[in-house]
């Protein structure tokens, strides 16, 4: 996990979040959230690890949310750089 977070730091700080890392930050976090659910409730670790759960929900919620604004911007672009080409006609 260490490999992972630094992975996402150094991507973060060279403002390079393309897909794949994407994918690695809503992965990782979806591990988490499964082992961690899996281990409260069988009784392996403490309850306490749910506030930790909750926080790789919220960054799992920050992961999709951003990945929608950039699908969003990146259609929008698509269709003005599209009426622009068509009105130049």
């Amino acid at each position: 996990m260490i490999i992972v977070g630094g992975v996402l730091v150094l991507a973060a700080l060279r403002r390079r979040i393309d897909l794949q890392i994407t994918l690695l930050g809503v992965g990782s976090a979806l591990a988490l959230i499964g082992v961690e659910l899996v281990y409260v409730f069988n009784g392996t670790i403490s309850p306490v690890y749910l506030i930790d759960t909750t926080i790789e929900l919220v960054f799992l919620i920050g992961w999709m949310v951003r990945q929608v604004v950039i699908d969003a911007k990146s259609h929008m672009i698509f269709f003005v750089g599209s009426l622009c080409m068509y009105s130049t006609r």
